[in-house]
């Protein structure tokens, strides 16, 4: 492990061990629960997506200056809010420890219709990530949370049969940190000029069916400005991007290397298996770029851990 690494280790570190007593819990809690299914064939789903007043600008610059803003429906009778606070959706319990480190999502549905609804959160309010089971703190209803359309969305799902009112937590800690980057990004380009994330270089998509086994695939760019990474989860529709492993490899399916011929450095990536991750690369890519492979990685430990933990389990039980 490079010098760079051991920072980004370090760096998330702190917010691993916050978190992970949240996460083993939450595993907990969807474990114990019961999955139980329900044919959608006759239970219509409304489609909301981003098609809501919370989308705005104004709206945003509202929540980013008083913690919370909210917004009517306009294809059904409700209302969305949005809070960094409990009691600004309408819950006055006794603050738990947990709720300092969740954002708030109120669905007000003042219909009688039994339906599915689908609603996009813009990430200005809180970094996607996936979740299951995740249960309204005034109700018995759950949701389901995804990131949608390349990450800009929180795709939130959830059943309802009458009027309800539901609020349901989300984890701060991902929005907090998405924010600091942003802020330090700001800072960096006010004194310097120049911003962490680049000049807008984008990624480049490769699909298994490009990357022939053991076949090298030049890159693009200097190697000392390339970024490579890898979907660790080819068999789920989220897409987690990890940095490749440079060198010789054959844990990850992937690796890139640096050949060099007359005096010039190509960078390549090789595929080792019949059915290889897929693949994106930059060929201007940033320090942030790397950062964020490295902290995915890093954000990969607690479920290795559960992993260890329920093998080691399942053993003695």
């Amino acid at each position: 492990m490079n010098q760079r690494q051991i920072g980004v280790a370090v760096a998330v570190t702190g917010l691993l061990i916050g978190t992970l007593g949240g996460l083993v819990g939450l595993q907990a809690v969807g474990m114990a629960a019961a999955e139980e299914t329900q044919s959608a064939d006759d239970i219509e789903v409304l489609a909301i997506d981003d098609n809501h007043d919370l989308d705005d600008v104004e709206a945003v610059s509202t929540y980013d200056s008083e913690g919370v803003a909210d917004a009517e429906l306009s294809q059904l009778d409700g209302e969305l809010t949005m809070a960094t606070s409990k009691s600004d959706v309408g819950v006055d319990d006794e603050l738990t420890p947990t709720d300092a480190r969740n954002n708030f999502l109120r669905i007000e549905y003042d219909e009688e219709f039994e339906r599915t609804l689908r609603i996009h959160v813009p990430r200005d309010y809180q970094t996607p990530y996936t979740q299951s089971h995740v249960g309204s703190v005034t109700s018995n209803h759950t949701a389901e949370f995804s990131p949608v359309r390349g990450g800009e969305y929180l795709e939130v799902v959830v059943d309802v049969e009458e009027e309800s009112d539901i609020v349901l937590p989300l984890q701060k800690d991902s929005s907090i940190s998405y924010r600091a980057v942003e802020w330090a990004d700001t800072r960096v380009e006010v004194v310097t000029g120049v911003s962490m994330f680049g000049s807008g270089d984008e990624w480049r998509y490769l699909d298994g069916e490009e990357l022939a086994e053991d076949a090298a695939y030049e890159l693009e760019g200097h190697p000392d400005d390339v970024a490579v990474q890898y979907d660790a989860e080819r068999s789920d529709p989220d897409e987690t991007w990890l940095n490749a492993p440079k060198g010789e490899d054959d844990d990850e399916g992937v690796y890139w290397f640096i050949r060099e011929e007359s005096g010039e450095e190509t960078a390549y990536v090789v595929a080792t298996e019949d059915e290889s991750p897929n693949v994106r690369f930059k060929s201007d890519a940033t320090t942030v770029d790397h950062w964020y492979g490295e902290a995915r990685d890093a954000m990969q430990i607690p479920d290795r851990i559960t992993d260890i933990l329920d093998d080691g389990l399942g053993g003695i039980l």
